[in-house]
């Protein structure tokens, strides 16, 4: 699937109780956005198998939860695209439950993960993300 982002949001976004789940697709961004995926105001999103081929310059996360959104990852996901951060929750939940996969090294402007604001990045035991990315750490 490739996306223009409305008004400059995010690719892939849930708010207000809404459920997105992705599994066995490629996100690739079109536009300009603030993010790839992002989880605001209660909404949930669950990747699995997912290719994001996102390229949100220097000013979005691939990845952000915000409002208590909350974001999931599943096994076999991979990223590629620079941003500013690859992880950013602004008081919603990011958890990593399985394997993330960076691939062609993306690059990194600011951080490669932010919490801020009650937000939480989660990892989970049995979770891996592997690769190599180029920026902050």
């Amino acid at each position: 699937m490739s996306a223009t982002p409305f008004r400059s949001q995010s690719d892939i976004g849930a708010t207000a109780g809404v459920n997105v789940q992705t599994n066995g697709v490629t996100i690739q961004s079109a536009g300009s956005a603030t993010s790839g995926v992002a989880a605001n105001t209660g909404g949930t999103i669950s990747t699995l198998n997912t290719l994001f081929a996102l390229t949100l310059a220097t000013t979005g996360a691939h990845f952000f939860a915000g409002g208590e959104g909350s974001l999931n990852i599943g096994s076999g996901c991979t990223v590629t695209g620079l941003a500013a951060c690859l992880f950013k929750a602004n008081g919603g939940s990011i958890t990593i439950a399985g394997s993330l996969t960076l691939n062609r090294n993306p690059t990194f402007s600011g951080t490669t993960a932010f919490a801020t604001t009650t937000g939480n990045i989660l990892v989970g035991n049995s979770a891996t993300i592997s690769g190599s990315a180029t920026g902050e750490r």
